[in-house]
């Protein structure tokens, strides 16, 4: 069952104004993405740096509201939500943010950052409530009463994910949140997330450009370049028979080893040059410039999306019916 679904969403930012203030040009940070996530799945979302991943995370907790289109949550399109119903439906929207020496105050204890969390949820801090939470991330009482610095980086990640279960809610955007961590770490923080998942029946965006990572979590896995999700499907498939060509060049990319050992046989597709600017895409297939497969059509021409199978769809002209 559908919980969250974005509509041919835009997210645009001014780049540049002009003498009396009005914006000239935009960066499309999100361009026309429709994207479905359903009650208690796991949906990866990828692609490089730049992509417009994060911005799409924080369109879909509320955090920004987009330029074009619509965002439903379990049904109720947001852009009709105002004061109270606004506030309670955001409560069921969480984000855990990359670095957590960032999002965590360090003037503040610990006990005291969730006490807050909870006041902003409506509930009235104890002491027992802000123990209860750091137990459910696998940290003992005594981490209330010290400041961010003394935490290791996974305890404070750990703190940030009791911090969003505070409001009790059921969609987390999780924003690359074991990049900055070591990979014995990372594995315990997954491993906690689906945990979570499990006991709470949570709904996960999962944002990340490691793509092991997120064949590791994902259910659903989504491939964003440029502002468009190119290709999504069930990752168990997605990963062995890739359509795109992006998706092609970012799954061989990974190390060989895990490739070997997941048994990803992909072939080997090397893009050309750096990703163009957000602030002037290419015309037709935002890809032509670097894909080893571009045609004439896909210079002149934004590629349709083509169903290849249950849950999974690929923007590309290759796959176009002649």
């Amino acid at each position: 069952m559908a919980f969250i679904e974005a509509e041919n969403v835009y997210k645009l930012y001014p780049a540049k104004r002009s003498l009396i203030g009005k914006p000239k040009t935009f960066i499309h940070a999100v361009d026309g993405v429709s994207l479905t996530i359903d009650k208690g799945s796991v949906v990866g979302l990828v692609g490089e740096s730049g992509s417009g991943k994060s911005t799409l995370g924080r369109l879909l907790v509320a955090m920004e509201k987009p330029t074009k289109g619509r965002i439903t949550v379990d049904g109720v399109n947001l852009a009709r939500l105002k004061g109270r119903k606004l506030s309670e439906t955001r409560k069921k929207l969480q984000i855990v943010f990359q670095n957590p020496d960032a999002s965590l105050n360090p003037r503040m204890r610990i006990g005291e950052i969730l006490s807050e969390a909870l006041r902003v949820a409506g509930e009235e801090p104890s002491r027992d409530r802000v123990d209860e939470l750091l137990a459910s991330v696998g940290l003992q009482p005594g981490v209330a009463e010290q400041y961010p610095h003394q935490l290791s980086g996974g305890m404070k990640q750990r703190v940030a994910i009791a911090r969003a279960l505070a409001a009790k809610p059921e969609f987390i955007v999780l924003d690359e949140p074991t990049s900055a961590l070591d990979v014995s770490v990372q594995a315990q923080i997954l491993n906690l997330l689906l945990d979570l998942q499990e006991k709470y029946n949570l709904t996960y965006l999962f944002i990340s450009h490691n793509l092991a990572v997120v064949h590791y979590i994902s259910d659903i896995t989504a491939v964003m370049y440029l502002g468009e999700i190119v290709e999504q499907g069930p990752a168990h498939i997605l990963y062995k028979n890739p359509w795109h060509p992006y998706t092609k060049a970012l799954i061989s990319s990974m190390p060989l080893l895990y490739r070997v050992k997941a048994g990803i046989t992909t072939e080997k597709v090397e893009l050309k040059g750096e990703p163009p600017s957000p602030i002037n895409p290419p015309k037709g297939c935002k890809l032509h410039p670097r894909c080893p497969y571009a045609t004439e059509k896909c210079r002149r021409e934004k590629p349709p999306e083509i169903r290849i199978g249950k849950n999974h769809t690929v923007k590309c002209w290759l796959y176009a019916k002649k």
